[in-house]
């Protein structure tokens, strides 16, 4: 994909670019560069969980599209029935995502909820949804991007501070933040700041609005840069190096030696 800033790029196409995101970057800190050269062969298909979290996405920021992109399968029918099997070569053949009943009633859930917070409903609606912005070799697709801000949809157990803090850390959503900030900014694309629109998956689908602290996306920088540099250095040397080839001691994780001990 060339550089520029694009709106309305089908998913599909965001995906298939040869740029890199920050997800490439996540999987090499979390895992190692072999694992990221194997992902490069791989379809590259949205799994259950992104299906739902596109749907949700697609309910809250571009709620116009939601019924024409989605169909529910309803409750009892089975997948495997003549009439399961009819609903679902139906929604293949046009294109939607087939939704089971609850999770469409969840997808409008956090939609009402997020609507029905007034300031940010309004800056959801007068912002740009699924922004796609390319560098030469970096990308990153935005939720929503309004006056210089980037804001991030995302849905969790516990949206309080002390609970989304800790789902920030386990995800790299600080590697994230920081990934976008810098790419728009390459990209000439101002930006002010990254807010995480936290929603609780269950009543009373709570919402949490946050926006990352300066500390926080050092941090992520230092992560991303991290990964960049890993990955520059296997591909100037051709070796795409796994897990240690050394003998290593290993120990059970710390809160499981605290509760055998």
């Amino acid at each position: 994909m060339k550089s520029g800033i694009y709106h309305n790029l089908p998913f599909a196409e965001y995906l298939d670019s040869e740029q890199i995101n920050a997800s490439d970057l996540k999987l090499i800190n979390s895992r190692t560069p072999a694992h990221y050269l194997a992902s490069l062969s791989k379809p590259k298909e949205e799994n259950q969980a992104m299906k739902i979290g596109s749907a949700i996405h697609c309910a809250v920021l571009e709620p116009d599209f939601f019924d024409e992109r989605h169909i529910i399968l309803p409750d009892g029918v089975d997948g495997r029935t003549k009439e399961g099997k009819t609903i679902i070569s139906e929604a293949k053949q046009s294109g939607k995502v087939i939704l089971s009943k609850s999770d469409y009633d969840l997808c409008h859930a956090v939609s009402a909820s997020v609507m029905s917070h007034k300031d940010l409903n309004h800056s959801l609606k007068s912002g740009d949804s699924e922004l796609s912005v390319f560098t030469n070799d970096r990308k990153c697709r935005l939720d929503n991007y309004n006056f210089g801000y980037i804001f991030d949809l995302k849905t969790c157990n516990d949206a309080s501070p002390n609970g989304f803090s800790r789902q920030i850390y386990n995800f790299g959503y600080h590697i994230q933040a920081a990934w976008y900030l810098d790419t728009c900014k390459m990209a000439g694309l101002a930006t002010d700041g990254f807010i995480f629109i936290a929603v609780e998956k269950e009543p009373p689908y709570a919402i949490g609005l946050y926006e990352l602290g300066t500390d926080s996306l050092e941090a992520g920088r230092s992560a991303y840069q991290s990964a960049l540099d890993k990955l520059e250095r296997a591909k100037s040397t051709g070796e795409w190096p796994g897990y240690s080839e050394y003998l290593q001691t290993i120990e059970l994780p710390y809160w499981a030696l605290k509760q055998e001990f």
